[in-house]
């Protein structure tokens, strides 16, 4: 995608905006405090294809009438409309909604990693054949609908084909976001057998450990994010959390499950979508893998000139890897991040590894942030990032930090 300049990108193309925002964990879930107070939504979950426990994160253990993508979909998709009609004083209006949801210059990118696996073992089930059926747009929309499949930097994708409905004319708003419900002992059984997932230990909370010396693996999350992006020059002031100003994709020439340790695909993502020019935060992938960490990190180092400089975060640590959302529920953290002014805690760095050089914390920072970065990596290669820069939405009231 072309770097924004002035009211269009270069080339014509028109500005797109972020002017709403949703997470789909539960109706008393709110990942963004709890990522802020540093609270960890891991616990011990059974394995019992494997007869031991694992590590895993889902809003289902607070709020059980939540339950699979589609749902956590529709429950994110609907807050990012409602955010995206105004400010929190204007009375909820489901007419005003329809009116700008449902008609054909409003395009669908909700993406997911695989299909829901409560449907695995339904002989009457056909979303495993068609991952797309999983997710279902919570309306009734005529105009055009993607459902991409990127595995692990699906929710980044599902944004930058957002943006590109848009600059290409198709659409005026899209919907975009995605979503992923995977504790599901055949989904925990494989990933155990990669030998990837944390160990529960004493405290399962602190198992997952990103960048640090002492990390061994992820838990398994689940969720959604959503956002609701508009053309710039249709958008009211003071609604927007940022502006997309560009995006990228690569491939790691490796194997299904490996990383390029390198880093170059993620050095390279990161150079096209910034155009070369250092954001003021970057919001990391950080699986906690011992593979992972580094890779990225040298990619991180290799793309700007003072790379390991740049204020950065990882957000798995509080919520678990959420595979197909993750992407999503990252970059909505990063947009809350620029909205707000702070710089997000990685969760249970206590050591961080030299090979993983970073400027990471375990606390809260203010910080005077105007564009951001973030990157994803999926299994089979697919390395996804967005450049940002901030918009004119009011900071939250309220916050924790640490100075």
């Amino acid at each position: 995608m072309p770097v924004v300049g002035g009211e269009s990108v270069r080339g014509g193309w028109p500005a797109v905006v972020v002017t709403g925002l949703g997470f789909g964990v539960g109706r008393d879930v709110d990942p963004w405090a709890n990522l802020l107070d540093g609270r960890s939504e891991v616990q011990a979950v059974d394995l019992p294809l494997l007869g031991k426990p694992a590590a895993g994160a889902s809003p289902r253990f607070a709020n059980p009438e939540l339950s699979g993508s589609a749902a956590m979909m529709a429950s994110a998709v609907d807050r990012a409309q409602r955010d995206s009609l105004g400010p929190l004083t204007e009375p909820w209006d489901p007419e005003r909604c329809r009116g700008r949801f449902e008609d054909e210059r409003c395009g669908w990118v909700l993406g997911v990693s695989k299909s829901d696996p409560a449907g695995w073992c339904d002989d009457a089930s056909t979303d495993w054949m068609f991952p797309g059926l999983s997710i279902q747009p919570p309306a009734e929309p005529r105009g055009p609908r993607i459902t991409p499949v990127a595995a692990c930097a699906t929710g980044v994708v599902a944004v930058i084909r957002g943006v590109e409905l848009i600059q290409r004319g198709l659409c005026d708003r899209v919907v975009c976001g995605a979503a992923d419900a995977s504790l599901h002992p055949l989904v925990l059984a494989s990933f155990a057998r990669l030998g990837v997932l944390a160990k529960p230990g004493g405290d399962p909370a602190t198992c997952v450990r990103p960048f640090d010396v002492g990390r061994n693996g992820f838990a398994i999350g689940e969720g959604a994010a959503a956002f609701v992006l508009e053309r710039a020059d249709l958008v009211s002031p003071g609604t927007s959390y940022a502006t997309m100003t560009g995006s990228a994709i690569a491939s790691a020439a490796v194997k299904l499950t490996d990383v390029d340790s390198t880093g170059d695909p993620v050095r390279r993502v990161l150079r096209e979508c910034t155009a070369g020019v250092p954001p003021d935060l970057l919001g990391l992938h950080g699986t906690a893998t011992r593979a992972n960490d580094p890779a990225e990190a040298a990619g991180v180092r290799t793309a700007f000139q003072n790379g390991a400089a740049i204020a950065a975060f990882a957000s798995k640590g509080a919520t678990g890897h959420q595979l197909g959302a993750a992407g999503a529920m990252e970059l909505a953290f990063t947009l809350l991040a620029l909205r707000d002014g702070i710089v997000p805690p990685t969760v249970n760095l206590r050591q961080q590894d030299p090979a993983c050089g970073l400027n990471l914390s375990p606390d809260v920072r203010r910080a005077s942030l105007q564009t951001a970065a973030k990157v994803s990596l999926g299994f089979g290669g697919t390395v996804a990032g967005v450049a940002l820069r901030r918009g004119d939405r009011l900071p939250s009231p309220s916050f924790a930090t640490t100075e």
